[in-house]
């Protein structure tokens, strides 16, 4: 079976075909990179993992396809992840209920409230690792880690799943990741020379979505403040968000070195 197929950050990727039909996993990310390393971390995991983009896709898919799971990224575009569940719940027959999971940068009693009146039944924080996805698969809350000193650099466990689950160097990833990097950071240069609030938001969320999925969690963090800055904020101060959100992104860069992360146990 196809997850998905064609010229992409992480290249062409074809899952070959079981023996048994796995069970069917949906993977609802509009970030390709986020989307692909999910579902490669799934596919390690014996499930078969689809992918939307956006809101729409997600809703069609979920509405004919038998999915065990649902993984549903709450600011999809074109239809807002709670906005798919609430549309799928309508849809949907009882004894064939799919188990739908909202995926976000940052859980607050508010967001969790909005998605269980959605119809949700669970709300995760990125970055959604290997041991959170089995209890959610599990049917089961995810449990915490122990919270982790705020770093720069990304966590090399989590680039070493996803290669593992592609199948493929952990150079590869690197590379894939920073390419993806590369690009969210141009839309976010654009969208600052064209001051354009809207797009600033967009692009500081791909960038957000990209550094949570490697454990970044000053670079997400920062981000999220972009995003969050108040309509009624003044353009220098978040001039100086901006600045200070790019100067994270090199940071992260520069941490991602070849050989950083091929043996995580000598990382730091």
């Amino acid at each position: 079976m196809v997850h998905f197929e064609g010229d992409s950050a992480l290249g062409r990727y074809v899952r070959p075909a079981p023996a048994a039909s796995p069970p069917r996993v949906l993977v609802a990310e509009d970030v390709p990179f986020v989307a692909q390393s999910m579902a490669a971390i799934l596919d390690r995991m014996g499930y078969r993992a689809d992918v939307a983009a956006d809101g729409m896709e997600a809703l069609r898919l979920l509405s004919v396809g038998h999915y065990r799971v649902a993984f549903i990224d709450l600011e999809l575009p074109g239809m807002c992840g709670t906005e798919v569940a609430r549309r799928l719940r309508a849809l949907e027959s009882p004894e064939d209920r799919a188990w739908v999971v909202a995926t976000t940068a940052h859980v607050s009693r508010g967001i969790r409230e909005a998605c269980l009146e959605a119809g949700m039944d669970a709300v995760t924080a990125k970055p959604v690792t290997p041991q959170t996805l089995k209890a959610l698969l599990s049917g089961q809350p995810a449990g915490r880690l122990a919270a982790a000193e705020p770093s720069d650099a990304p966590d090399c466990n989590l680039l070493q799943a996803i290669a593992a689950g592609r199948r493929c160097p952990v150079e590869a990833v690197v590379g894939a990741f920073l390419k993806s990097l590369e690009e969210a950071l141009q839309a976010f240069a654009q969208a600052r020379r064209e001051a354009s609030r809207d797009a600033v938001r967009r692009a500081a969320h791909r960038i957000q979505s990209l550094a949570a999925m490697v454990g970044a969690d000053r670079l997400s963090a920062c981000a999220a403040r972009v995003q969050a800055f108040p309509a009624a904020g003044s353009e220098s101060d978040l001039g100086a968000l901006g600045d200070a959100l790019e100067g994270r992104c090199e940071r992260l860069r520069a941490a991602l070195a070849p050989e950083a992360c091929v043996n995580p146990s000598s990382a730091s």
